[in-house]
């Protein structure tokens, strides 16, 4: 609410009007649609938010945790859960985890590094880019939908020809 981020974590009877129907194939539908799905409250696959409400919340993170004078984290916590994490007796890393984010430059050649976010179910994004401090947010109904891939090579190319 602070935010003023349309963002839901358990919508809820009330607001479940307002939650897309999940089309694809059904071996990626699944349950989905379904009000237990939906009321889970697992933040990272049954949360419900617009693009915007999406892109105001990484907008935030990426800004040092702070935006329209609404602190969220503060900056030395961003920084320690974009921090690479290793798996406890494996060699190696947990496949460009941080403390809750994707470490997105690591899963999208070509973003600056310490962008970071989340994917979601179908291909949808919210990312977080502290160099450029933007916040992005895709989200889609559609599974299997190729994600935000050429959407997020778009916004890299005009921010690339802003700054000439």
């Amino acid at each position: 609410r602070p935010l003023k981020a349309d963002f839901l974590f358990r919508p809820g009877r009330q607001y479940s009007h307002r939650c897309a129907e999940m089309t694809g194939p059904e071996d990626m539908v699944g349950g989905s649609n379904s009000p237990a799905w939906r009321n889970a409250s697992d933040g990272s696959a049954t949360s419900f938010a617009t693009a915007d409400g999406l892109a105001r919340v990484y907008a935030a993170l990426a800004r040092g945790g702070e935006l329209d004078r609404v602190r969220v984290l503060r900056p030395e916590t961003i920084d320690s859960a974009i921090q690479e994490q290793r798996l406890a007796g494996v060699d190696g890393t947990a496949g460009g985890f941080g403390l809750g984010y994707q470490l997105l430059w690591k899963l999208y050649p070509g973003l600056p590094m310490r962008t970071f976010g989340h994917t979601g179910i179908g291909g949808c994004i919210g990312l977080a880019d502290p160099t450029a401090r933007l916040g992005f947010g895709y989200v889609m109904n559609h599974m299997g939908s190729n994600g935000a891939a050429h959407l997020l090579g778009a916004l890299y190319r005009s921010l690339g020809a802003l700054s000439r």
